[in-house]
C-alpha cells in the first residue's frame, strides 16, 4: 500500500537527482509563495491600522472643535452677561447696594444662629457632665468593685 506523498524507489541515480531537485525547487516556490501571501496580508494589516488610527485621529479633532466652539461659545454668552450686569450697575447702583446689604446681614444672622447653636450644645454637654458626675463611684466603692471583678470573673 502506497501513503500519499511518499517518493518511489528509483534504480537510476540520476532520475533520483533529477527528482530531488525537482521537489526543492517545488518547495523553494511554495515558500516563496508563502512569503509573499504573508507580505501582502501584513501589508493589507498595516493598512487598515493606518485607517482606524486616522480615523480615531480624524475623531479627536473633531471632538477638540466642539469642545473649543462650545467654550467660545459659552464665553460669549459670559461676556454678554457681564455686560448687561455692568451696565444695569451703572443705571442703578443703589439697587446693588441694597442688596449687598441685604446679602451681608442675612451672613451675618446665619452665623450667629450658629454661634448660639454651638454655646447650647455646649451647655447640653456641660449639664450633662453635672448629671452624670453625682452618680460617680466614691474611692472606697471603686476599690472595693475593682476586687469583685477581678475575684468573681464570669467566663465568656
Amino acid at each position: 500500500m502506497r501513503v500519499p506523498g511518499e517518493l518511489e524507489a528509483v534504480e537510476n541515480p540520476r532520475e533520483a537527482e533529477a527528482r530531488l531537485d525537482r521537489l526543492r525547487k517545488d518547495y523553494a516556490k511554495q515558500v516563496s509563495q508563502l512569503r509573499k501571501e504573508y507580505a501582502h496580508e501584513m501589508s493589507i494589516l498595516s493598512a487598515e491600522k493606518q485607517r482606524k488610527k486616522e480615523a480615531k485621529r480624524e475623531a479627536i479633532r473633531l471632538a477638540n472643535e466642539e469642545r473649543k466652539v462650545a467654550k467660545s461659545t459659552a464665553a460669549v454668552a459670559l461676556a454678554a452677561q457681564r455686560k448687561a450686569f455692568q451696565e444695569e450697575f451703572r443705571q442703578n447702583p443703589s439697587t446693588f447696594l441694597f442688596i449687598y446689604l441685604k446679602e451681608k446681614a442675612e451672613k451675618l444672622e446665619c452665623w450667629r444662629k450658629k454661634e448660639q447653636l454651638l454655646e447650647q450644645k455646649k451647655a447640653e454637654k456641660k449639664e450633662l457632665l453635672r448629671r452624670q458626675s453625682s452618680l460617680w463611684i466614691s474611692e472606697e466603692k471603686l476599690e472595693s468593685s475593682i476586687s469583685d471583678a477581678i475575684i468573681a470573673t464570669t467566663p465568656l
